[in-house]
C-alpha cells in the first residue's frame, strides 16, 4: 500500500567472502584465503529457505547472506546501510537517522516483504504491516539471511516478495565445547552531535549459553525540511537477551528477548503553501519488543524432529504534535507453531501448523471522522513441504492454507528446482503463489485524512525466476536471476473520494507487473584485496486506467553497488559505492490542486571504513558517511543527511 501520508513516525545471489555459518542456528565468522573457499560457501547452511536447514548450494533461491565479518567491516551504524547493496532491494529513508525507513524488495511494497528477528515474524501490524529499519542497528547482529522471491508458503502472509531474517543469537551446536566467556563493548562519537555505544556478553557453560546485549545511539539530527533549520534528532536503546541449553542430545530449548525505545522527531506538513515538510516541535515515541521461545526433540537417531515454538510481538507508537491529543497506534502479535520433519536419505518432509492473533488498537484526535479503534483477527494455518536432495538435482514443494477469522482461505505455493550441471555451474528456477492481506490502517483508516475500505480484498501475486551460480575460477564468482511477478488486486491508497474530501483505499481493477535481473559478482583478487559488486535492472508498473500502465512510485529502475575491501598490516580499509537510480514518487500540493506524480534524481553514495587493531583485544575505527556530501532525496521533500564522519573504540574480551 502506498499512503498519501505518515503512518506514525515521520512518514543472483550474494556470497559475503568472509565468514560462513557454523551450525543451522547461529553464525561463525573467520578470514579465510583458502583457494577452495567457493566451494566450501556452497555448503553453507540456510534456516530461512526451506522448514529445515539446507546448504547454499541445494536452494533453488535468490540468496544473500551478510556475516558479522562484514558488517565489522562495512563499520555500519544501521541495517538498511548494508541492504542497500543487496540485489533487487530498494531502501527510502524519510529524512534523517531515526526517520520512517522502508524497504521495497523487487519492486513490490513496503508490508510485501517479511522481517524475521530470530525467526520471529517483526513486521509492526501498528505501522501498516511494514518492518520501519528506521531503529534496527547492527550492534548485536550475527548474521542476515534474505531468501528472495514468493515465500508465503513458508512464512505466511506478508512475505510475498521474500524474507530478511535477521540473526542475533546462536544456539550453542556442540554440547562438548569447552566453557567460555566473551565481552565486546563499542564507543563512537560523530557528526551532527552522534554518539553510539554498545555492550554484549556471552557465556557458554557446558551445554548452556546465554547472550545479552544493551545498545543505544543518539543524535541531534539534520534538517530535514527544504526550508528552516532545525535539526530532527533522534533516540534508541536496545536490549537483548538470548539463552539456549541442552538437556540431552535430543532434547533442547532456546528463548529470545528484544526490545527497542525510541524517539524520533519530525516536521509537519504545510498544507497551506508548499504542502512540503516545515519546521515543528514533534516526535514520535516508539517500542517494540519480542520474545520468542522455543523446545526442540529428535527422535528415532534424528529420523523425526519436532519443534514448538511461541512468540509475542507488542509494538506502540504514541506521535505528539501541536494538537491537544496525542496520536496513538499499537499492535500485539502471538503465535504458536508445532513443526514435525521426517528425514530419510536425500528426501526430507515437513508438517506445520500455526495460531496467530492480531489485535490493533488506535487512538487520536475526532478531526475528520473517528479514528478510535479496537480491532482483532486471527489466522489457522497447516503448511506442508516436501524436498529431495540429490547429487545433480535438487527439488522442493510447499503449500500452505491460511484460514483467517476476516477473510477466506487463502493457499499459497511454491516450486523449486536446480539443478547442477557440474561442480561450478547450477541453473535453478521457482514458481510460486503468495498473497498479502489488507492492513488493519488500509481497513479501518487512521488519524488525519485518511479514511479506510473495510472491504478490501487480499492483494495476490504470481511469481516465477531463473537463475544461475557459476564459479568463474577458483577466486571468481558470477550469478544472475530473471524475476518476474504478476500482482492482482493491487492495494491502490491514494484514492481520493469527492464526497467526503477525503483518501482511502481500494483495489486496482487491473493487473501490476514485476520484472527484472538482478547480476552479482565476487572476485577475491589477492588474500589482501576483496571486490563485490551487484547490479538490478526492474521493471514495475501499475494499472492506473484501463490499459494503461505506470512505473510505480519509490521503484528506481537501475540500482547497483561495488564494495571493496584492503587489508594490510593490523588495518582494514573498505570503499563501498552504491547507486541509485531516478524514480518516481507522489507529491500532494495544497487543495484544491490535484495529486501530482515527481521525479526523484539519480544520487551516488560512497562511504570509506578503517579499522585498525591496536593488539588482539582492541579496535580503532573511522568512518564517512555520504563521502562526496551528495544531495539527495529518497522522499519528496524530505532531505537526506550530508557528509559525515565518525571516530570509534571497539574492544573484546
Amino acid at each position: 500500500m502506498k499512503l498519501p501520508i505518515r503512518i506514525t513516525t515521520p512518514t543472483i545471489f550474494y556470497l559475503s567472502l568472509h565468514g560462513m555459518i557454523a551450525s543451522s542456528y547461529g553464525a561463525q565468522t573467520s578470514l579465510t584465503t583458502d583457494t577452495d573457499y567457493f566451494v566450501d560457501s556452497l555448503e553453507s547452511v540456510t534456516v530461512t529457505a526451506s522448514h529445515t536447514p539446507v546448504s547454499i548450494r541445494d536452494t533453488a533461491s535468490a540468496i544473500t547472506l551478510i556475516t558479522k565479518e562484514e558488517i565489522d567491516r562495512r563499520n555500519a551504524a544501521s541495517l538498511s546501510e548494508l541492504l542497500r547493496n543487496v540485489p533487487g532491494f530498494a531502501v527510502n529513508q524519510q529524512g534523517s537517522r531515526g526517520a520512517l525507513t522502508q524497504l521495497r524488495v523487487r519492486g513490490a511494497e513496503a508490508n510485501h516483504v517479511m522481517v524475521l528477528i530470530d525467526g520471529i515474524n517483526a513486521n509492526d501490524l501498528s505501522q501498516g504491516g511494514q518492518f520501519n529499519f528506521a531503529h534496527m542497528t547492527t550492534q548485536g547482529v550475527e548474521q542476515i539471511e534474505i531468501i528472495r522471491g514468493p515465500q508465503s508458503a513458508l512464512w505466511g502472509a506478508h512475505a510475498m516478495s521474500g524474507v530478511v531474517n535477521i540473526i542475533t543469537s546462536s544456539e550453542r551446536p556442540d554440547r562438548s565445547q569447552q566453557d567460555n566467556r566473551n565481552i565486546e563493548g563499542q564507543l563512537e562519537l560523530g557528526s551532527y552531535g552522534t554518539n553510539r555505544w554498545g555492550l554484549n556478553l556471552e557465556n557458554a557453560s557446558g551445554s548452556s549459553l546465554i547472550k545479552l546485549g544493551l545498545h543505544g545511539t543518539e543524535t541531534d539530527g539534520t534538517n530535514i525540511s527544504r526550508q528552516g533549520n532545525e535539526s530532527d534528532g533522534y533516540k534508541n536503546t536496545t536490549f537483548h537477551l538470548s539463552g539456549s541449553t541442552f538437556f540431552s542430545d535430543s532434547i533442547s530449548a532456546g528463548i529470545n528477548y528484544r526490545q527497542t525505545t525510541s524517539e524520533t522527531e519530525f516536521d509537519a506538513t504545510d498544507f497551506v503553501i508548499t504542502g512540503l515538510p516545515i519546521d515543528a516541535d514533534s516526535k514520535t515515541d516508539s517500542e517494540q519488543s519480542y520474545l520468542g521461545a522455543n523446545l526442540k526433540l529428535t527422535l528415532l537417531d534424528g529420523k523425526i524432529s519436532q519443534k514448538f515454538i511461541a512468540s509475542r510481538v507488542e509494538t506502540d507508537n504514541e506521535n505528539q504534535t501541536s494538537s491537544p491529543v496525542n496520536d496513538l497506534t499499537s499492535g500485539v502479535r502471538t503465535g504458536f507453531r508445532a513443526q514435525t520433519d521426517f528425514f530419510s536419505s536425500e528426501h526430507t518432509f515437513s508438517l506445520i501448523a500455526e495460531f496467530e492473533e492480531e489485535d490493533f488498537t488506535q487512538r487520536g484526535a475526532v478531526v475528520f471522522g473517528d479514528p478510535n479503534r479496537d480491532e482483532s483477527t486471527d489466522t489457522t494455518s497447516f503448511a506442508s513441504e516436501y524436498r529431495y536432495n540429490g547429487d545433480k538435482v535438487d527439488f522442493s514443494a510447499s503449500s500452505r492454507l491460511d484460514n483467517n477469522s476476516d477473510f477466506d482461505d487463502a493457499v499459497s505455493w511454491r516450486i523449486t528446482t536446480a539443478w547442477h550441471a557440474n561442480d561450478t555451474a547450477t541453473l535453478f528456477g521457482s514458481i510460486g503463489e503468495a498473497n498479502t492481506n489488507p492492513t488493519f490502517s488500509e481497513r479501518f483508516g487512521f488519524f488525519t485524512n485518511f479514511q479506510g475500505n473495510p472491504n478490501l480484498k487480499p492483494e495476490q501475486s504470481l511469481s516465477w525466476e531463473l537463475g544461475l551460480r557459476s564459479q568463474l575460477t577458483d577466486n571468481i564468482q558470477l550469478s544472475a536471476s530473471w524475476f518476474d511477478a504478476t500482482l492482482e488486486n493491487e492495494i491502490n491508497g491514494f484514492v481520493f473520494d469527492s464526497t467526503t474530501f477525503l483518501f482511502t483505499a481500494d483495489n486496482r481493477q487491473g493487473k501490476s507487473y514485476r520484472k527484472g535481473l538482478e547480476t552479482s559478482f565476487t572476485w577475491r583478487a589477492s588474500e589482501n584485496l576483496d571486490l563485490q559488486a551487484n547490479y538490478t535492472w526492474l521493471d514495475a508498473t501499475e494499472e492506473t486506467q484501463p490499459g494503461v500502465q505506470r512505473d510505480e512510485i519509490r521503484r528506481p529502475g537501475n540500482t547497483g553497488s561495488v564494495n571493496a575491501n584492503y587489508i594490510f598490516g593490523k588495518s582494514n580499509l573498505n570503499l563501498n559505492i552504491s547507486y541509485n537510480g531516478s524514480q518516481l514518487d507522489d507529491y500532494f500540493p495544497p487543495f484544491p490542486t490535484p495529486q501530482e506524480v515527481v521525479t526523484l534524481g539519480s544520487y551516488t553514495l560512497v562511504s570509506l571504513s578503517y579499522r585498525y587493531n591496536l593488539n588482539d583485544a582492541v579496535q580503532l575505527t573511522t568512518r564517512l558517511e555520504n563521502t562526496l556530501d551528495e544531495q539527495y532525496e529518497e522522499v519528496f521533500g524530505y532531505r537526506a543527511p550530508g557528509l559525515a564522519g565518525h571516530l570509534g573504540i571497539s574492544f573484546q574480551l
